[in-house]
């Protein structure tokens, strides 16, 4: 099962499980990082936005 907030975060459920699987946001970023073949450390010399690196990253959650 899929959820869309209206932040534009899809939250994926599976009713096979009792734990919740990783979110939309997450397989999106590893599968880039998985295509580019690059190290977390190599990602800032990307030639793409600051806010893209950001993201791949992880630096664009906020923190409680």
């Amino acid at each position: 099962m899929a959820i869309g907030t209206r932040t534009g975060q899809v939250h994926l459920w599976s009713t096979n499980i009792i734990k919740k699987p990783p979110t939309l946001k997450h397989f999106c970023r590893t599968r880039f990082n998985q295509c580019i073949g690059l190290q977390r450390k190599n990602i800032r010399n990307l030639l793409i936005s600051q806010h893209l690196i950001r993201y791949l990253l992880y630096k664009d959650i906020q923190m409680k």
